[in-house]
This record gives C-alpha cells, sequence and structure tokens, in this order.
C-alpha cells in the first residue's frame, strides 16, 4: 500500500468520525446550522448524514460501513444537494433584486 493511498484512508476514517460526531451531537438536540458551520458541511448536507444515520441505525450499521466508496457517492450527492440549494437561492435573490 503505498504511502498516498494511506494517508487518504486515514483522512477518510477521520472525516467517517467527524461526520459520526456531528450526527450524534445532532440527535442529543444541537441545532442543524451551527453543527453543519462547525464541520464544514452544508445544512443539506448534514440532512442527508442523518438521515443515513438513521438509516444504518435501522440496518445496525454504522456510517463507516459504507465504505469508501459509498463515502464518496454520498459527499457527492451532499455536494449536488448543495448546488441545488444554492442554485434556488441564487435564482430567489436574482428575482427579488429585479423587482
Amino acid at each position: 500500500m503505498s504511502l498516498g493511498l494511506l494517508l487518504v484512508m486515514i483522512d477518510e476514517e477521520s472525516r467517517v468520525q467527524h461526520i459520526e460526531e456531528a450526527v450524534q451531537r445532532y440527535l442529543q438536540g444541537e441545532d442543524v446550522n451551527s453543527l453543519a458551520r462547525q464541520y464544514g458541511m452544508s445544512r443539506a448536507g448534514m440532512y442527508l448524514w442523518i438521515k443515513k444515520a438513521k438509516q444504518a441505525a435501522t440496518a445496525n450499521m454504522r456510517l463507516h460501513d459504507l465504505g469508501p466508496k459509498g463515502i464518496a457517492r454520498e459527499k457527492r450527492i451532499s455536494v449536488e444537494l448543495e448546488n441545488k440549494a444554492l442554485k434556488a437561492e441564487n435564482e430567489q435573490l436574482r428575482q427579488n433584486c429585479s423587482r
């Protein structure tokens, strides 16, 4: 295993731990907006991970069990959701400015 691959795996493991921590804090009652800011993700991304965590809990799994490909897929979906939300917000702002 190359050093680069090892570092990516360590970084991905750390990312998963941070996501799990953020989700746990949300489930304990903390505000999703502040958690998303603290963990450097969008609100939509945070809600996506919360949903996945609840599904994983139902299936008696951890988020880590998604594997690197599953995590990459979830990250891509999170970015796509954030992009969609930002485009909608941008369009709303344009409409407000043109009035």
